[in-house]
């Protein structure tokens, strides 16, 4: 399951938050499918599970790992 803890959608064109991309925050499993679509670069994921934590890439809408806050 997929914990948002921040989802703002905003248009970077109008500066209006609606109807644009989302800056995300989630927590989740490694196990889950972490969304791509409309989201932009620096959004953030951290899975619980492993500690990893990743920020999104939209240029190739891949969730890179970080760093790992799990000792």
């Amino acid at each position: 399951m997929i914990t948002y803890t921040k989802n703002v959608e905003y248009d970077f064109n109008t500066g209006d938050r609606e109807k644009g991309v989302k800056i995300i925050e989630i927590f989740c499993l490694s196990t889950d499918t972490k969304p791509t679509a409309d989201i932009v670069t620096g959004s953030i994921a951290t899975e619980v599970d492993t500690g990893d934590v990743y920020l999104f890439d939209e240029a190739s809408t891949t969730w890179n790992k970080m760093c790992s806050i799990k000792e």
